[in-house]
């Protein structure tokens, strides 16, 4: 499955490459620099394939299919509400901000701890976008994948032990996906998922810059003071177990 995920991935660069020619091609980058990847332009882009990609299983009713059958295994083994459980179980192939609209009509009657559990599960995994941009990266599609899958009921575990149900849930025990059509069909899906995914991007490219100059910004202020000081020396000292 991972060799699959790895393989669908590399399709990215048809599209990549197109657009951005040589500096999308690690092969051709690598006579440039060590490593030849340009993560703008080969990391990047795949957030735009995955988000066109989902939004059209998610128009054609294959996501929500997927999501029912994870939710259904998670309700039968831990007990969970339906509407708890399919926003946890959507988490792991979308992000925190679609996921819930999947449940959206069950958001008004949700109790304190399926609301908590609801925003505990988009914390614990990331969008499928983020995932591909990681594997695109080169870290391992074994444990990307079976972290992510993993996060989901590790998430719903958490929330409940923080904050207990003591409601009577109104989608105890059900499964019920809602499905809104708001595209004309698969082109459009596609189109729409791209832009969606290009907003991503562009947000994920823009936190990048924004922190990686924080952090040598403190990291300039901590070596003024001691050479061998470092934010990440500090984090090391303050988490250490």
């Amino acid at each position: 499955m991972a060799r699959g995920v790895s393989k669908f991935l590399e399709f990215t660069s048809a599209g990549s490459q197109f657009v951005f020619g040589g500096l999308a091609d690690p092969a051709v980058m690598s006579n440039v620099f060590p490593g030849g990847l340009v993560f703008a332009f080969t990391a990047l882009p795949t957030i735009i394939f995955v988000s066109s990609f989902f939004t059209v299983l998610y128009y054609l009713g294959i996501l929500q299919f997927v999501v029912r059958l994870m939710a259904r295994a998670m309700i039968y083994l831990m007990r969970t509400s339906g509407a708890e459980t399919l926003s946890a179980a959507a988490n792991v192939f979308m992000g925190q901000t679609e996921a819930p609209i999947i449940v959206k009509p069950y958001v008004a009657r949700m109790t304190q701890s399926e609301l908590l559990a609801m925003m505990v599960g988009g914390m614990a995994t990331i969008a499928g976008g983020v995932m591909a941009v990681y594997i695109a990266m080169g870290a391992d599609p074994v444990a990307i994948l079976t972290t992510s899958v993993m996060a989901a009921p590790c998430g719903l575990y958490l929330s409940k032990l923080m904050l207990p149900e003591l409601e009577e849930p109104a989608t105890r025990g059900e499964v019920k996906v809602a499905v809104e059509r708001t595209h004309v069909n698969v082109i459009d899906a596609a189109a729409a998922g791209a832009s969606d995914g290009l907003a991503l991007a562009l947000n994920v490219a823009a936190m990048l810059i924004a922190f990686l100059a924080f952090i040598a910004f403190f990291d300039y202020i901590l070596g003024s003071i001691n050479p061998n000081l470092s934010l990440s020396r500090v984090f090391s000292w303050v988490f250490a177990p």
